[in-house]
C-alpha cells in the first residue's frame, strides 16, 4: 500500500513537471520579459526536484522498484500480456535507435500474443520519405478550386510501401482482428490506411476515373486500427472505458449556421465547390513570433457546416452544444473537467507554423464574441475523463511542439482515452458526408468499427465518385487506448 501511494506521487510530479516542461517550449516563443522566462524557469526547476525526492522515497523504500514494478524499459512481456489473442502490434525500429542515417534501413516488428517478428524493411529511410511525400501531395491538395482540378492519388507510389513493408508479414495481418500501430517517428511517417494491397486494373488519369478507387483492398480496411501514442502504455492497467460513444456527450462549433445564399454572398467563406476546413498554407502567410491575432483569425473562411457534423456525431446521445458565440474558450474550458464521455469539436485546427507557434482550435473570444484559440497548453492543464474525443478539425495529428506531437497528443496527455483524428485538411462536404455516415453504422458496435464502415460508404457513394479517393476518406484515424 504505501508503495503504490509513492508509485501515484512519483507519476504525479513527474506529469506536472512534464506538463510545466511542455507549456515552457509552447509559451517561450511570444514571450519577450525575461522575468516571466525566470519564473516558468524556476517552476520547472522546482517541479524536477519534486520528482527526484519522491524517487528518492522509492528507492529508500524498495530498492529495486523499477524492475520490481515494470516501470523500466518497456520489455516484450509487458507488451504481450497486455494485448488480446487477435491483436497485431507493429512498430517500426531504426538500426540505431533515432540516429539513422538516409542510407540505412528500417525494421518492421510484429507481436502478438505468442510470438515477436522481426522483418528488416528493403527500403532505405530515404526512399520512404520519397514515397511518402509523393502520397502526401495527393492527400493534401489545398489549392484546388474545383473538383476537376484533384490530383490522382499516387497509387504506385503506396503499393510500393505496402510491398516492402507490409506484405512479409501478411499471414499474421489476416489473421488478426485488430492492428495496434505505435507512433514512433517513422511510423507517423507512413499513411498506413491508405496503402493499397493490389493496383487498379484500369489506369486513373483524372477525377472522371475516380471510382476506380472503389475496387481496390486497402490495408486495414476490415479490421479495427488504433494508433497508439506511446509504449508506456503497455504497461500501464487502465479502467475499462467503453468502446463505442456513450452518455453524457459535449459538443462544439464556434460557427454560425448559414443558408446556401448566405453562403454564397460571404466574403467570408470561399465557395461551396471545394471549401477546406482547414488552410495551412494561408496560416503559414499569416503566422509570425508571438502568436496569431485576433484579426488574422477573422479572415480564416467560415465553417457553417460544422454544426452539422457535431449534431451527426452526436445525435443517438443525451447532449451539451456550445454553437456560435457561445463556444467561448471560458464556456469550453469548464466545460471539459465535467466528466463527458464523449466531447466533439467541429472548427479549424491551425498546426504550428514556422515559428513553433502555439497550435490549437478555433473557438470564440468572452470579451469580444470574435475568434480565439483553445490552445494545446489551454488543453493539456484540463482533467479530461472522456473515452472518446472527435476532433473533426484538420491536421489534429501535426506535429506541435514541445513534446507534443500535436492537438491529438495534448487531449491524451489531458485524460482522454480515445481520440478520431484528421491527418491531413478536410474539405467540408466530405467531413459533413463522413459525420452522417458515421450516424448511419450500428450504434452498438464499437466507434472503431463505425469509422470503418463511414470509410467504405465514402468510397461507395453514387452521389459523387470523387469521393473514393483516398484524400477524402483516408484522413480521419483512431488514436489512443486501446
Amino acid at each position: 500500500s504505501l508503495i503504490h501511494n509513492l508509485l501515484k506521487e512519483y507519476y504525479d510530479t513527474k506529469i506536472k513537471y512534464e506538463k510545466v516542461v511542455a507549456n515552457y517550449h509552447l509559451e517561450i516563443q511570444g514571450i519577450v520579459d525575461s522575468s516571466v522566462i525566470k519564473d516558468m524557469a524556476t517552476e520547472i526547476y522546482e517541479k524536477h526536484d519534486q520528482v527526484i525526492n519522491s524517487k528518492k522515497k522509492l528507492i529508500a523504500l524498495s530498492p529495486n522498484w523499477q524492475s520490481n514494478f515494470g516501470l523500466s524499459s518497456i520489455e516484450l512481456s509487458n507488451i504481450q500480456t497486455s494485448i488480446s489473442d487477435d491483436d497485431l502490434v507493429l512498430m517500426l525500429v531504426g538500426s540505431q535507435s533515432n540516429a539513422m542515417t538516409e542510407s540505412e534501413h528500417s525494421y518492421l516488428m510484429a507481436i502478438t500474443k505468442n510470438s515477436s517478428k522481426l522483418h528488416k524493411i528493403k527500403l532505405s529511410r530515404k526512399e520512404i520519405n520519397e514515397l511518402t511525400v509523393n502520397i502526401s501531395n495527393t492527400v493534401n491538395q489545398e489549392e484546388i478550386d474545383s473538383v476537376l482540378n484533384i490530383k490522382p492519388y499516387a497509387i504506385n507510389d503506396a503499393y510500393q510501401l505496402y510491398i516492402n513493408i507490409l506484405e512479409p508479414i501478411k499471414q499474421p495481418i489476416e489473421r488478426s482482428k485488430r492492428l495496434l500501430i505505435i507512433q514512433t517517428e517513422l511510423m507517423n511517417e507512413i499513411p498506413w490506411t491508405i496503402l493499397p494491397k493490389k493496383l487498379p486494373q484500369k489506369s486513373i488519369k483524372s477525377a472522371l476515373d475516380f471510382a476506380e478507387y472503389r475496387n481496390i483492398p486497402w490495408f486495414g480496411e476490415d479490421k479495427e486500427v488504433v494508433y497508439v501514442p506511446s509504449l508506456s502504455l503497455f504497461s500501464i492497467k487502465h479502467s475499462e472505458n467503453s468502446q463505442s460513444l456513450a452518455e453524457p456527450a459535449f459538443g462544439i462549433s464556434p460557427y454560425i449556421t448559414k443558408s446556401k445564399s448566405q453562403i454564397d454572398n460571404s466574403t467570408e467563406a470561399v465557395g461551396t465547390q471545394f471549401e477546406l476546413e482547414s488552410f495551412s498554407l494561408l496560416w503559414n502567410k499569416l503566422v509570425y513570433q508571438g502568436g496569431i491575432t485576433e484579426e488574422q483569425l477573422e479572415k480564416l473562411p467560415a465553417l457553417p457546416s460544422t454544426q452539422n457534423q457535431v449534431n451527426s456525431m452526436l445525435d443517438k446521445l443525451s447532449s451539451k452544444k456550445l454553437y456560435g458565440l457561445k463556444a467561448t474558450k471560458d464556456n469550453i474550458i469548464s466545460e471539459l473537467n465535467n466528466g463527458y464521455r464523449t466531447l466533439a469539436f467541429a472548427t479549424h485546427a491551425l498546426v504550428s507554423g514556422p515559428f513553433k507557434n502555439n497550435p490549437g482550435l478555433v473557438v470564440r473570444s468572452e470579451i469580444s464574441g470574435k475568434y480565439d484559440l483553445l490552445t494545446l497548453s489551454d488543453i493539456i492543464f484540463q482533467s479530461i475523463k472522456a473515452d472518446w474525443v472527435l476532433l473533426m478539425a484538420c491536421n489534429t495529428a501535426s506535429p506541435g511542439v514541445g513534446g507534443i506531437r500535436g492537438i491529438a497528443d495534448a487531449f491524451i496527455y489531458a485524460g482522454a482515452k480515445r481520440l478520431l483524428i484528421s491527418n491531413w485538411s478536410i474539405e467540408a462536404s466530405a467531413s459533413e458526408k463522413f459525420a452522417v455516415y458515421v450516424r448511419e453504422s450500428t450504434f452498438d458496435d464499437s466507434f472503431s468499427k463505425q469509422v470503418a464502415d463511414a470509410k467504405k460508404k465514402m468510397r461507395a457513394d453514387k452521389n459523387s465518385i470523387i469521393y473514393a479517393h483516398p484524400m477524402f476518406w483516408g484522413a480521419f484515424s483512431i488514436m489512443g487506448h486501446f
